[in-house]
């Protein structure tokens, strides 16, 4: 179609065009992908422009008419204003700081478009997450209820074979809104802060892809976070932080100058430590602890809540900022702490999401289990979401796309079961190149697909609940003409039961391409043998289906690539005792396969599924035995926590699956591990409650990434083997040794954060802590033969915040003194211990606990921490 025609039809276009491109010496020689988005003129380079260097002198006000300005300039060529800071966080805040502005007040753009740029970018990936937010703005551009889609038959050559999106102004254009959008370019944000590249992957991907964009359609911003010390490319202006001044501001602004007011003499308790604290000093960090105190009502705690954030130290890990570690401490529901993580590696590996998709995935994944219906899953969600976003830790966009605050983007998840232990699905993990659910919307107790209200055919997502399934219902949505095109439906199947058998197979029946299918709470036996129909299926959840008994048709759906069959309750609730032996042989596209729950013996064979990557047995009590893992060398999660029959490996070494991540055997009868080897990818080993034959461990000294240790409970455990270098695993994080039998550690890794040997019976003498420079938590509570402790001083734990004695047989404890982030101590029932140890400059004691300490000479100077003891 010439592109005449497509300026008289008003439509604005997006399509992919390949151009041979002549370089210039600096330039890239090769062919290259570009998106013409400028419906006039020639794609060229992008050519260094010369902006001013840096703001740091500059106040925030300053600094947000500086960047105006340059939005302002009228230019002939595409050129991004680049910000950029070593504070991951830093130049996105100041992006939507601009948008604000140039959106309304100064009325510069008429749209704004945020693209968070992910791992897995290129070209086309640009090109169509543009498409899709476009297809996402809010209702004065495109109608939210639904988008409209051009045929491809009439495209270019070079791009037959693409998909083209396409906003008609035409059909909506008689609004003042769209009038306005022609007059006025676009500001695309494009978001690089969660892709760790150099600045030569900068200048030779990135910026090429922006080359086309014609300044008078769009301008352009880049985020992105920069090396310490990295050598500032020309173009790019360095933001730095904030002054003291303007943090503090900000911070008055976030919590409310009202609320502090309340406060008293805050000025004078917080201005001067808040000024001098430097990672108050970054926007981001002051803007999420300012959103974790949101839900903070009575004065004293809001005082209290903020002088912990002032004096919050946490040593540094990754570039992180110590005070998203805080605000995050404040979650104080293990759900919303899973939704967050989710949401994290959403982000991370897919850029932005739409709310109602992210809220199916958190349904999906199981963080609202056991729930009644598919409505008060989503209501649960939609508080989590909520909560998330008060708390400035995810961040809705205008199109109703949600991200994660750049500044969290590389915290480290130090749970024990981690986002990859939580999970049902992994659907992070299996879905790839933008794959998902689509548009989705919740109404009228359904999650639907977003359509026009006049094309029901095209639904492809719907989530319903099971009170409202009725035969007239069912046969109304398996009518041929209005559900053939379905691809993903999740239903509470509770009503299925009540139904004839007829109806749920004609219902399945109608829906030949369905791609994700899952089904809560159904009494339907005969449900299986109603998909086998089901071709195309990618993705099916069979969760809670108490009087399902037979599986024998799954083997029918070749075309799997996710399979749950699970009880989350019980096990006494599950009817299914066995799964055919061949039942996953035709599965060869499986990546995630959860049958927690259920009551069989045994699993079939596995050999064929050479993609799997998640392999969840949780709670299968009569499970006793796992078969060879041989040829799954893909697999990363291998979790059979709960299994308590589980005893023993068909395979001697874990070389076969040389991609595992975690491995939880919590809970299980597991006799013996087999061997690590060089494990490079394993973060974490979980064996919690293993307490009747596991006594050894294989050698850990050669698995470089392990971040988490935990055999709490392990009662037999004794010891690591012999000559084990546990102190070269440089990653280690977490170490839990609590209610084991260990009497005696080697050398412990420095980097460790906690170390727990509570209830450690044999425990005769604390190890070494010299080289612990980053512990914030040493608990040897319960440990009765412990009588030794070979330090005169803990000076040297700087970060220490909680450290626990209680109930053991320490006569003398070390020096305490200048631990300024100790918070807790505990000592109860030390019945031997005569003095406190010194405690000068101990400042933020929150607690001591003397109880039970009978020989204990108090000294006054107790009275100085103002406590309770």
């Amino acid at each position: 179609m010439p592109r005449e025609n497509r300026r008289c039809r008003k439509k604005f276009q997006f399509w992919l065009q390949y151009k041979k491109v002549t370089p210039k010496p600096c330039e890239l020689d090769c062919v290259e992908l570009f998106i013409d988005i400028s419906l006039q003129g020639n794609p060229k380079f992008y050519r260094d422009t010369g902006y001013p260097p840096y703001l740091r002198a500059m106040n925030l006000q300053q600094r947000k008419m500086h960047i105006l300005d340059l939005l302002g300039q009228e230019r002939r060529e595409s050129s991004p204003i680049i910000l950029s800071e070593v504070e991951r966080g830093t130049a996105s805040w100041m992006a939507r700081q601009t948008i604000e502005s140039a959106t309304t007040s100064h009325g510069l753009c008429s749209e704004s478009l945020w693209v968070s740029l992910t791992k897995n970018y290129d070209t086309r990936w640009l090109h169509n997450a543009i498409c899709a937010i476009w297809n996402h703005l809010p209702s004065g551009s495109i109608p939210e209820e639904w988008e409209y889609e051009d045929e491809n038959a009439k495209l270019d050559k070079p791009a037959q074979g693409l998909k083209v999106t396409t906003v008609d102004w035409e059909r909506e254009g008689k609004s003042q809104n769209a009038q306005h959008v022609k007059r006025k370019p676009v500001l695309l944000v494009l978001d690089c802060e969660g892709n760790d590249m150099d600045n030569n992957e900068f200048k030779q991907n990135v910026l090429p892809m922006l080359s086309s964009f014609n300044p008078n359609r769009f301008k352009v911003i880049i985020a992105r976070c920069v090396a310490r010390g990295e050598e500032a490319i020309q173009g790019q202006t360095e933001l730095g932080p904030l002054s003291p001044d303007d943090s503090f501001s900000l911070l008055l602004e976030r919590i409310g100058e009202q609320r502090v007011s309340k406060i008293p003499d805050f000025n004078i308790q917080f201005s001067d430590a808040i000024k001098e604290k430097a990672s108050m000093h970054w926007p981001a960090a002051i803007t999420v602890i300012a959103g974790a105190f949101n839900d903070i009502v009575e004065y004293d705690a809001l005082k209290n809540a903020l002088q912990k954030a002032v004096y919050f130290e946490k040593p540094c890990q990754d570039g992180v900022n110590p005070l998203l570690y805080y605000a995050y401490d404040m979650m104080r529901s293990d759900v919303t702490k899973n939704c967050f993580w989710h949401s994290l590696q959403f982000v991370l590996n897919y850029g932005g999401v739409h709310f109602n998709e992210l809220i199916t995935h958190w349904i999906m994944e199981g963080y609202f289990d056991p729930f009644d219906h598919i409505e008060k899953a989503y209501q649960a969600g939609h508080a989590v979401l909520m909560e998330l976003i008060d708390r400035a830790i995810l961040k809705m966009q205008e199109n109703n796309i949600v991200v994660v605050e750049g500044a969290a983007l590389n915290m480290i998840d130090t749970r024990p079961s981690g986002f990859g232990g939580t999970a049902s699905l992994g659907l992070v993990r299996v879905f790839e190149n933008g794959e998902g659910f689509g548009r989705v919307t919740h109404i009228d107790g359904m999650i639907k697909t977003l359509c026009d209200p006049t094309k029901q055919k095209d639904v492809s997502t719907l989530l319903m609940d099971g009170a409202r399934f009725s035969h007239g219902m069912m046969k109304t949505l398996c009518h041929p003409t209005k559900k053939k095109d379905v691809s993903t439906l999740l239903t509470d199947g509770a009503r299925f039961s009540r139904l004839d058998s007829s109806v749920p197979e004609e219902f399945f029946g109608s829906m030949p391409r369905l791609k994700v299918l899952a089904v809560f709470h159904s009494g339907y036996k005969q449900l299986i043998s109603s998909l086998s129909g089901l071709k195309e299926l990618d993705v099916l959840v069979l969760r809670n289906c108490d009087l399902l008994d037979d599986t024998t048709h799954i083997s029918n759906l070749t075309t799997l690539r996710v399979l749950e069959i699970s009880e989350s309750r019980d096990g006494e609730y599950s009817s299914l005792m066995s799964i055919p032996e061949n039942m996953l042989h035709e599965m060869t596209h499986l990546q995630s396969l959860n049958l927690s729950g259920l009551q069989i013996e045994s699993l079939p064979s596995l050999s064929k599924l050479i993609k799997l990557r998640l392999l969840i047995l949780r709670r299968c009590s009569r499970l006793e035995k796992l078969q060879s893992l041989k040829g799954l060398a893909n697999l990363e999660i291998l979790d059979l926590s709960g299994s308590e029959s589980f005893e023993n490996f068909h395979d001697t070494s874990f070389s076969e699956i040389p991609n595992i991540q975690l491995i939880d055997f919590s809970h299980t009868k597991i006799q013996k591990l087999p061997v690590f080897g060089e494990l490079k990818h394993l973060t974490r080993i979980l064996l919690r409650g293993c307490s009747n034959k596991l006594r050894q461990l294989p050698r850990l000294q050669h698995l470089s990434s392990l971040q988490i240790l935990d055999l709490s409970g392990a009662s037999e455990f004794r010891n690591f083997m012999f000559k084990d270098l546990i102190a070269e695993l440089n990653q280690l994080k977490v170490l839990n040794l609590s209610k084991t039998k260990i009497s005696k550690l080697p050398p412990i890794p420095c980097n460790l954060s906690e170390l727990n040997l509570s209830g450690c019976s044999e425990l005769v003498e604390l190890p070494s802590t010299t080289s612990l420079k980053n512990l914030e938590l040493l608990d040897v509570s319960d440990a009765p033969k412990l009588a030794k402790i070979n330090h005169e001083s803990f000076q040297h734990l700087t970060y220490l915040r909680y450290i626990n004695f209680s109930n053991t047989k320490v006569e003398k404890l070390p020096t305490l003194s200048n631990l300024r982030n100790l918070r807790q101590v505990l000592l109860r029932n030390c019945t031997l211990l005569r003095n406190l140890p010194a405690m000068e400059g101990v400042t933020r004691l929150e607690e001591l606990d003397l109880s039970g300490c009978s020989a204990l000479q108090v000294n006054e100077n107790i009275e100085s921490f103002g406590i309770n003891v």
